[in-house]
């Protein structure tokens, strides 16, 4: 690799897993990996060659030379819906700080204690739709997809490359050479959630499910109508639907929704 790359993902589309494996590639390949904080804009960024800028929120503000269309661009996404489902039920246990900071929109509580708060999983649900997952959707569909500096994937079919073929592309497209792509292939698969022993040192254990489409078997027209209302189009724009037909494929109600759950 003889130029600057960046990775850029969202939160729930495969963050850890694709800074674990990139952090493993730069140490055996003794190139700088460097992880760019939104809340933390640099105004003399060290972009020193060759080097792997990560972003975890794909939010480069604060980074004007990360913007410049000057490095090529691995960018992963996920089905909203899935997000949604994964961003709950990981809320309600993880250990992040920002999910303990009291917040006064939350009546004093925390975000996790204000989602731990409702009784059933659709408001539960409900919440994170209104909350965390609407900040990761925005930022998704306020991506730029025409640009031709970014190597563009969705998580479901990364999930999918089994062969480490599809990440050998993106590879490519960063940067890496020819002998370099061994050992690319070689710290996907392994760190991979496919994998029989996923080799993320303790990480991998914040995974519920990393199975596309579970929004399926949990959706209904209620939650399915107040998601499309929030993001109208915003699936189609994502590129996994054509319209909003997918809506009326669901039944009605899910109880199970509705059960009164701890």
């Amino acid at each position: 690799m003889k130029s600057c790359a960046i990775v850029a993902t969202h939160h729930k589309t495969g963050t850890v897993w694709m800074s674990s494996t990139f952090q493993r590639i730069c140490k055996v390949r003794k190139i700088r990996f460097c992880r760019i904080d939104r809340s933390e804009p640099v105004e003399k960024m060290d972009y020193s060659v060759p080097t792997v800028f990560f972003s975890f929120h794909s939010n480069f503000d604060g980074f004007p030379e990360l913007q410049s269309n000057k490095y090529p661009v691995f960018h992963l996404i996920r089905d909203p819906r899935d997000v949604l489902i994964s961003g709950m039920y990981y809320h309600r246990k993880a250990k992040e700080k920002w999910l303990f900071d009291s917040k006064i929109e939350f009546g004093t509580m925390g975000y996790q204690e204000k989602l731990n708060s409702f009784a059933t999983e659709r408001d539960r649900l409900q919440f994170e739709l209104d909350n965390s997952t609407t900040k990761t959707t925005s930022a998704m569909l306020r991506w730029n997809y025409s640009q031709s500096r970014s190597f563009e994937c969705k998580y479901e079919n990364l999930i999918q490359d089994s062969e480490g073929e599809l990440f050998a592309k993106a590879c490519i497209h960063l940067g890496f050479g020819p002998r370099e792509l061994v050992r690319c292939k070689g710290g996907f698969l392994r760190n991979s959630i496919f994998a029989k022993k996923p080799r993320l040192k303790g990480k991998i254990t914040h995974v519920r499910s990393g199975h596309a489409q579970q929004w399926r078997s949990v959706f209904d027209k209620t939650l399915a109508k107040s998601f499309e209302e929030r993001f109208p189009g915003g699936l189609v724009k994502l590129g996994y639907e054509k319209d909003a037909s997918w809506i009326e494929q669901l039944p009605d109600t899910n109880e199970r929704l509705d059960e009164m759950t701890p």
